[in-house]
């Protein structure tokens, strides 16, 4: 992991098309349009991944009253769910959406591996990324996103 981010800044966000999503109501998907929303792209089976959820939940609870969206996506499948479900339910404050499913996601960003954050201005473009855990950033690169104006359409 150099200094580059996996990301490239201006990165478009692929659709989220996932096979299904936890912690929203039934038949909602997430809808990221207009929206500041830092993706974290997970996995049950990943050591770093565990070990970053319980930053991200403290950058969650700092940020969505804010105006800032947390989504997980994870490309494990249904096969997967009881393990995604026990590792949401041991995570306090994980309470954002998760998408299950999310390979094609995955292979539109050429994702490295996990973790991977990324940040996305309200334009839908990636502003900030990083992967590995602890990746210092994240704070400053929302306060900036949330600094930037809107740009009119």
């Amino acid at each position: 992991i150099g200094d580059s981010p996996p990301i490239k800044p201006g990165t478009p966000m692929p659709p989220m098309e996932m096979d299904g999503w936890l912690n929203l109501p039934e038949g909602e998907s997430f809808d990221p349009a207009g929206k500041i929303v830092v993706v974290d792209l997970w996995a049950t089976w990943c050591p770093p991944c565990r070990a970053e959820m319980p930053r991200l939940a403290r950058v969650a609870k700092r940020y969505r009253p804010l105006g800032v969206e947390f989504v997980g996506l994870t490309s494990e499948t249904e096969r997967d769910l009881p393990q995604i479900e026990e590792f949401i339910a041991d995570t306090p404050g994980f309470d954002w959406p998760v998408g299950y499913g999310a390979m094609d996601l995955w292979n539109a960003l050429n994702i490295p591996g996990v973790p991977t954050i990324i940040l996305f201005g309200r334009d839908g473009k990636a502003r900030w990324s990083a992967a590995g855990a602890g990746q210092p950033g994240l704070e400053a690169a929302l306060d900036e996103a949330l600094a930037a104006k809107p740009s009119s359409k």
